[in-house]
């Protein structure tokens, strides 16, 4: 019967159960609206992201460097191609260069620098539905600006240094 009176120790641990299916309910709901989140959320951040990544290489100059961002031609709507490349301005002959590539839909951006190892850049949404991303070598988000810093400060260094 509902109305049966209960020994406390059973009500604490039924009360506990309620208490942790609550909890199992909130984290699923935070994970679907994160999801949601990085669905909307992820190509603005790319097209942000290839900006900052414009940006900086425009911006290459006052560091007696070029650098070049390009869209690969055989991208097409649902999956971008772009490659950024920095060289010494000669005599010094130094390059480096990394290949992008993000398809709508993803939950990453492929990273693929011409030195090291291949990464990629995770979306991830905060509760407030703001996105970002990390990467196992940065597991702190980073918006578009800190993410193309992320990026091109590796490849700044090899060429410049």
């Amino acid at each position: 019967m509902a109305n049966d009176v209960l020994p406390t120790w059973m009500a604490t641990l039924s009360a506990r159960r309620e208490l942790e299916q609550c909890a199992a309910n909130a984290n699923n709901q935070r994970r679907i609206a994160a999801q949601k989140s990085i669905e909307v959320g992820a190509p603005a951040f790319f097209r942000q992201f290839i900006k900052e990544l414009f940006i900086a290489a425009n911006g290459c100059h006052a560091l007696n460097l070029r650098g070049l961002l390009l869209k690969n031609k055989n991208s097409c709507e649902e999956e971008e191609r772009w490659s950024i490349s920095i060289s010494a301005i000669p005599p010094v002959a130094k390059q480096t260069s990394a290949d992008l590539f993000y398809a709508t839909g993803d939950l990453v951006i492929h990273c693929i620098p011409s030195v090291g190892d291949s990464f990629n850049l995770e979306f991830v949404a905060n509760e407030a539905g703001v996105v970002f991303v990390t990467s196992k070598l940065h597991p702190k988000p980073l918006d578009a600006e800190k993410a193309a810093q992320f990026l091109l400060e590796p490849m700044l260094k090899l060429v410049a240094g």
